[in-house]
C-alpha cells in the first residue's frame, strides 16, 4: 500500500501500488488532482453539500442540496406536494368557462374545461356520434373543425350507420372484399349547409369502394352506370 495526500483536505489516505502509480503519472501528465473521498471531490467542484429541509406542504423532513434551498423560499419533498400548493395559488385558466353542449336539442351547460364540447350524458349514450339526434342535425350544426377535417362528424356518423352493411359488402367496382370505404356519390360539399345528415348519409347516396377505387372515383377516373351496375368502366 502507498500513501497519498488529499488535494482538498490534505489528509493522508492509503491506495494500492497500481493506483498510486496511476495517480502520480496523471499529476505529471496533465496536472490532475486526487481526493480521499467523494465528498472532497464534490467540494472541490463547488458543491455546498446537503442539508435537512422541511416540506412546505406536508411538513416532512428530507435532504436537499444547500444551493436548492437558498434559491427557493419554499421546498417540497415531491411533485405532488408542489402541485397541491401551486394549483391552489395559481389555478389554470378557463376551468370556469360556461358553454352549451354541441349535441342538438341538448341544453345542458358545460363548466368543466374548454376542451369539453359534449356533456357527459351525451357521451355515455353515444348521441354525439350516432342516433336520431344526429340524423336530424344539419351540416352546419356538426361542423366543429376546419379545412379538411370539417366533415369528420358526418363521416363518423355515416360509418356508424352503415357499419353492419359494410362488413358484408365488397367493392362495387372491382369486387375486392377488403379495406372498404364509404364513398358519397354526391359530395358533402355539394349539399347546402341546412341539409340534414339523414339525407347526406342516405343509403342511396353511399357507395362501398376499396381505397384505390375510392380515390379514382373522387378524381373522376371511374364512371359507374347506376342504372346498370354491371356495366362499370373507366372514363
Amino acid at each position: 500500500m502507498k500513501e497519498l495526500y488529499c488535494c482538498e483536505c490534505n489528509q493522508p489516505y492509503q491506495v494500492t501500488k497500481q493506483k498510486y502509480s496511476c495517480e502520480i503519472s496523471n499529476v505529471k501528465r496533465n496536472g490532475s488532482r486526487h481526493f480521499c473521498s467523494k465528498e472532497c471531490r464534490l467540494k472541490s467542484r463547488g458543491h455546498q453539500g446537503t442539508q435537512q429541509a422541511v416540506c412546505f406542504c406536508c411538513k416532512t423532513t428530507f435532504t436537499r442540496h444547500i444551493s436548492a434551498i437558498k434559491n427557493s423560499d419554499k421546498c417540497y419533498c415531491s411533485r405532488s406536494c408542489a402541485a397541491k400548493i401551486n394549483n391552489t395559488l395559481h389555478p389554470k385558466r378557463g376551468t370556469t368557462s360556461t358553454k352549451k353542449c354541441r349535441t342538438p336539442e341538448c341544453n345542458e351547460l358545460l363548466t368543466q374545461s374548454k376542451l369539453n364540447v359534449f356533456c357527459k350524458s351525451c357521451v355515455v349514450n353515444k348521441k354525439h356520434i350516432r342516433g336520431t339526434l344526429l340524423d336530424e342535425s344539419t351540416i352546419q350544426d356538426v361542423i366543429v373543425r376546419a379545412k379538411s377535417n370539417r366533415y369528420d362528424v358526418i363521416r363518423a356518423h355515416c360509418s356508424a350507420k352503415h357499419k353492419t352493411e359494410k362488413l358484408n359488402s365488397v367493392c362495387e367496382f372491382c369486387s375486392y372484399p377488403h379495406h372498404l370505404e364509404l364513398c358519397h356519390i354526391i359530395p358533402i360539399s355539394s349539399f347546402p349547409k341546412d341539409t340534414k345528415l339523414k339525407v347526406v348519409n342516405a343509403p342511396t347516396n353511399i357507395l362501398f369502394l376499396c381505397s384505390n377505387c375510392h380515390w379514382e372515383y373522387d378524381n373522376h377516373f371511374i364512371v359507374i352506370d347506376f342504372d346498370n351496375k354491371d356495366s362499370r368502366y373507366f372514363s
